[in-house]
């Protein structure tokens, strides 16, 4: 048979504490886990936030130039504006 020493063999008491020790370890990572899950989650709606953040930006961008480029051409023919008869009747 096989025998041990008394260092080799453990006690309960000495099972029992390693047992515990790795029982709590256990708890602690798990609760970091779910610290870095819901840090993922946060991260992830801040990123989805940002996009839609300059998908908005560039479509503002967008319809003001748009816009602007019709105002200089509707504006700059000097006979398509709504004031154009104003500034006809106001030169004569």
């Amino acid at each position: 048979m096989l025998e041990l020493s008394e260092e080799e063999a453990m006690s309960p008491e000495l099972l029992d504490s390693q047992v515990q020790k790795a029982q709590e370890q256990l708890v602690q990572l798990r609760r970091q886990a779910e610290l870095i899950e819901k840090q993922k989650r946060e991260l992830e709606e801040l990123s989805r936030r940002q996009e839609e953040l300059e998908r908005g930006r560039a479509e503002m961008t967008d319809k003001l130039s748009r816009s602007l480029v019709i105002r200089v051409t509707y504006t700059g023919t000097g006979s398509c504006g709504p004031f154009s008869r104003l500034e006809q009747d106001h030169d004569t």
